[in-house]
Formats: C-alpha cells, structure tokens, sequence
C-alpha cells in the first residue's frame, strides 16, 4: 500500500498490473482486486498479499488523496482555506487537556 500512495505522490501512474503479473499473480486487477483471491495462486503468499494491498490501495486510497488534494488547493484558490474551524478549534482544545474525546456538535 505503502508503494501505491507514494508513487502516485510522486506523480507515477502505475497501477502495478505489469509488476504483479510479472511476477505470477493471477487475476491482478485494480478495478477488481478480490479477484485474485477467487483465483489459483501458484506463488508464494506474501507476493499474492502484497499485490492486493497495492490493488486496494490503488483503487480505494489513491482516488481518495487526489480528491482531497485537489479540493484542498480549490478552496486555497478561492481564499477559503479556513484554519480556525470548529473541528480544529476543538482538537486543539483536547490536545491541551491531553485527551480526545469524539463528539458531535449538533448545531
């Protein structure tokens, strides 16, 4: 997972389909990674592991990033980048008393 998020940080669009299936992963698939566990492995576990926790990463976590990041730098273009909400207020509030308790603000 770990490979996933920082190559598409660093601007790589890989998806790990050549890597994996190279390696003898079958059914390497990031728009379906739980296929690989439907199918015949023949190699060691731990690839087969590893390939899916790219597969997910790649699918779930990297379109996630890249969605927070472009509504990060759309609300800094727009001056709305706004440090002093009521979430931030309040974590620096727990954080002084040491604690974190989740609540819920019903206003």
């Amino acid at each position: 997972m770990k490979r996933a998020l920082q190559n598409t940080l660093n601007g790589t669009t890989d998806d790990g389909s050549a890597f994996y299936s190279g390696k003898g992963v079958v059914g390497y698939s990031v728009t379906n990674p739980g296929q690989m566990a439907d199918d015949d492995q023949t190699i060691n576990l731990s690839m087969v592991s590893e390939a899916n926790g790219y597969a997910w990463a790649y699918k779930v976590l990297v379109p996630l990033i890249k969605m927070a990041s472009d509504n990060a730098l759309k609300d800094a273009e727009n001056g709305n980048a706004n440090c002093n909400s009521k979430l931030a207020s309040a974590d620096k509030a727990h954080r002084r008393k040491g604690s974190w308790e989740f609540q819920v603000d019903q206003d």
